[in-house]
């Protein structure tokens, strides 16, 4: 099943746009901030998988 590239894309702008938020309210981030980075690596995973390229090549693409 091959996916559409603007789905990650909307799925990081959504992970960077919560973190932006919970940074702005501090005292939640503990509580939320592990959810958040676990959301990255799913998405880094579904990439990874939909691309066939490796996660550790993935973080010098990922803005």
């Amino acid at each position: 099943m091959l996916c559409d590239p603007l789905d990650f894309s909307k799925i990081k702008k959504a992970i960077d746009d919560t973190n932006k938020l919970i940074d702005t309210d501090l005292h939640h981030l503990d509580s939320v901030n592990g959810a958040i980075m676990e959301a990255n690596e799913h998405l880094m995973n579904a990439i990874s998988h939909a691309t066939s390229i490796d996660k550790k090549y993935l973080k010098y693409t990922n803005g």
